[in-house]
Order: structure tokens, then sequence, then C-alpha cells
């Protein structure tokens, strides 16, 4: 398993921002090609921003050319952060048709 810490003295304790998440999601699709799991440790971030998990989790799911879903693993989340990642995967589903 490969573990991406999206917190960290750099990014502080909340993450809003679109180019931010581009930069992360580019370390996610990286380490998805190795195969393995990729845990996503949100530890010590508080909130993110509809349009930071969009562009980070979305687009992802977007792009990617098989279901990612099942290779990612989501740590540390606070319940705000959940609620987001939460209801960005609900939009993605309903979109898919399968929700």
């Amino acid at each position: 398993m490969i573990t991406i810490r999206l917190g960290g003295e750099e990014r502080g304790s909340f993450l809003g921002s679109r180019f931010t998440a581009k930069h992360l999601r580019e370390e996610i699709e990286r380490a998805l090609r190795s195969g393995e799991q990729v845990a996503l440790d949100f530890t010590g971030i508080k909130s993110v921003t509809d349009s930071f998990v969009d562009e980070l989790l979305g687009a992802l799911i977007a792009t990617a050319d098989r279901d990612v879903l099942p290779l990612l693993i989501f740590k540390g989340c606070t319940p705000s952060v959940r609620t987001a990642i939460e209801t960005l995967l609900h939009e993605v589903t309903a979109r898919r048709g399968g929700g």
C-alpha cells in the first residue's frame, strides 16, 4: 500500500485550492499505476472545499481508464472532510446512473 499524506506544514489544515488538488491528483495517478492500493491520509486536515475534492477525486474518477475507487482508502478524515468526499462520490455515482 502506498500512502499519500495530504496534510503537512506546507499545506496547513485547510485544503481549498484546485491547483493543490491537481498536484496531489497527479501524485495519486502515479501511485495508482503501481497497481497497489493508495491510502489518502487526511490527518491534520480540518476541512476541504467542494472544488478541492472535485479536482482531486472527481477528475481522477472521470479520467481514469478503470474504476479506481476500490484502490483508494481514506484515512484520518474529520467529519467535515468525510462529508465533502461522500457528497462528491454520491454525485459521481448519480451522474453514472447508479444512484
